[in-house]
């Protein structure tokens, strides 16, 4: 009988629903099937890497970090205009080549490489920019590497790289200091420069060079997530 709880069928649980709906600011994670590290070698790593990105640019996502390990990835990225509902199409053409790709190196071709993914919408400048810390910080998280920027398949090193060109270019135009936030944040308490709880969840999390490489970070985190919010407004009033 249908729905009695006394008969041996497990009703088990679907995947993931996605809400894709609408246009926004993504963060995104998937894993190989039983957390297997299929993708356990420098080249299998770059060849992931460089097709999220390559993908990402296709769809017309806007990537703004990303890692990728052995049996998992997460990114958060902005999607395009019209919508976010590319996203699965994106991921299951990434999904379907790196696996046929790594089935033919081991030798496997029957065998399930990918699980679902599962997406969460970010909504608030601080799950953004928390967000985008985890992504960037989890290579360390996971004991791969001291400094996020030592590892190679990631986007620390690369967010650093853009934002210390980004200060350079804005301390070369207008010759002005950091001043402290102003995003109305609580404050830490972490210094004169470092006065809100986003400049001092990314001083933390960027143990780089030097100050001013992890205040330009800051600057540039905030002008992402200004010139985001901006698209989407400007997507929902057509």
């Amino acid at each position: 009988m249908k729905g009695n709880i006394g008969s041996n069928e497990i009703p088990w649980p679907h995947a993931p629903t996605h809400c894709l709906s609408e246009a926004g600011t993504y963060l995104v994670t998937s894993g190989t099937y039983h957390k297997q590290h299929f993708f356990r070698a420098a080249s299998r790593l770059a060849v992931l890497q460089r097709g999220l990105l390559k993908l990402a640019a296709r769809f017309a996502w806007r990537i703004e970090a990303w890692a990728v390990f052995s049996n998992h990835y997460h990114f958060v990225a902005h999607s395009p205009e019209t919508g976010a509902e590319s996203l699965r199409e994106m991921l299951t053409i990434l999904h379907r080549e790196t696996g046929i790709w790594v089935n033919k190196l081991d030798k496997s071709p029957a065998r399930t490489v990918w699980y679902n993914y599962r997406e969460t919408r970010l909504t608030y400048q601080n799950s953004y920019l928390a967000r985008l810390n985890y992504v960037h910080q989890n290579p360390v998280k996971h004991g791969l590497v001291p400094l996020a920027s030592q590892y190679p398949w990631c986007s620390a090193a690369w967010f650093e790289r853009v934002a210390t060109r980004r200060r350079l270019r804005q301390s070369t135009a207008s010759r002005q200091t950091h001043s402290p936030c102003s995003m109305n944040m609580i404050p830490m308490g972490i210094g004169a420069d470092m006065e809100c709880a986003v400049c001092s969840a990314l001083w933390l999390g960027f143990p780089s060079r030097s100050v001013r490489a992890s205040q330009s970070a800051e600057q540039t985190a905030h002008s992402i997530w200004a010139a985001s919010q901006s698209a989407e407004q400007t997507a929902h009033s057509k």
